[in-house]
């Protein structure tokens, strides 16, 4: 990467820093709930940076598929192209707020799926939570445990829920103790685990077993 490439790239990733992450209102929070193609919509509507033509984002080496600027879960590559498919039944609850820009910047996100199969014999299906993040801009600030909060309005309480494995950070911040806390706050008294503890037991749970 040479000198000039950085120093223009410097340049834009400050830009878009003041225009969709300094001074946002985090007490001022729209909740949205998308399914693939409806995410690749409002990115394309509040991300997308027609004269750099790229969407905003702070990676230095990627030219084709960008994570938006203080996220790491949502893909816009993989975004797009699972937009193209009818076949996936994920939904984003998005937290977002208005930015310097006059568009609208992911203040946290959850990605889960209310209908999921985990075996093909399974009786009941489950619900998924496949990853939840806060902006790396805002950490600390309570905004996990607003969209965890959230997240109960929309996913059935009298399913069993799995969840994907704690990331180290999730690990250091306790995040699946956390929406534990919060589910039982709720009432909810089914099963809740973490897929590294999926086992022979869980399985006849949710499977017919064959005699």
């Amino acid at each position: 990467m040479s000198n000039k490439y950085k120093i223009i790239r410097q340049k834009l990733i400050k830009k878009w820093i003041y225009e969709y992450i300094e001074n946002l209102d985090i007490n001022n929070i729209e909740w949205l709930n998308l399914n693939y193609k409806e995410l690749y919509k409002f990115l394309l509507e509040n991300y997308y940076d027609e004269e750099a033509e790229e969407f905003a984002n702070i990676n230095y080496d990627r030219f084709f598929d960008y994570n938006p600027i203080g996220l790491r879960y949502i893909d816009v590559g993989v975004v797009r192209y699972r937009s193209t498919l009818e076949n996936i039944n994920n939904n984003f609850l998005l937290g977002v707020t208005k930015n310097n820009k006059g568009t609208k910047t992911i203040l946290s996100d959850v990605e889960y799926n209310n209908n999921y199969m985990l075996f093909n014999n399974q009786i009941n299906k489950i619900t998924h939570i496949i990853a939840a993040e806060t902006n790396s801009f805002y950490r600390n600030k309570g905004l996990y445990k607003l969209l965890m909060n959230k997240l109960t309005d929309y996913i059935d309480l009298s399913k069993n829920i799995l969840c994907t494995n704690e990331s180290s950070m999730g690990r250091e911040y306790h995040t699946f103790e956390t929406f534990c806390k919060i589910l039982k706050d709720k009432g909810f008294n089914k099963d809740i685990r973490m897929e590294m503890d999926i086992n022979s037991e869980y399985k006849n749970i949710l499977t017919k077993i064959l005699k």
